[in-house]
């Protein structure tokens, strides 16, 4: 899924992947007259975007030519970039999640309701 980065994302915005998993033939809209049915839909909601403390650079090196690592100059670049912005150093940064994965498990076992499931 290709999403489209706007100046809201840009400026610290949050960014949710909401997943709805149906029965066939169901709706997860409750709008949807005579096809929703909130005991067979399932959701899933997921932060794509986490906001935590700006990773420092560690001074690492290529193994093959012992040349400093890309990120880790994009790392201080970034500090100095900050600082001159006058951004205190503790202040937390967005991090993007690059990837969603999501695993469907299929169990036709029955269950009663609101019994939990049963030990194994």
């Amino acid at each position: 899924v290709q999403v489209p980065v706007t100046g809201h994302l840009i400026a610290n915005g949050s960014l949710f992947a909401h997943a709805f998993i149906t029965r066939e033939g169901r709706s997860p809209d409750p709008a949807a007259t005579g096809s929703y049915d909130p005991w067979a839909t399932t959701t899933l909601t997921q932060a794509l975007v986490v906001h935590g403390a700006r990773p420092e650079p560690l001074g690492l090196r290529k193994l093959t030519t012992g040349e400093p690592a890309p990120w880790e100059e994009e790392l201080r670049r970034g500090a100095v970039a900050a600082a001159i912005a006058g951004q205190p150093p503790d202040r937390w940064v967005p991090h993007w999640k690059p990837a969603l994965h999501l695993s469907l498990i299929v169990d036709f076992e029955p269950h009663e309701l609101f019994r939990g499931m049963p030990p194994h």
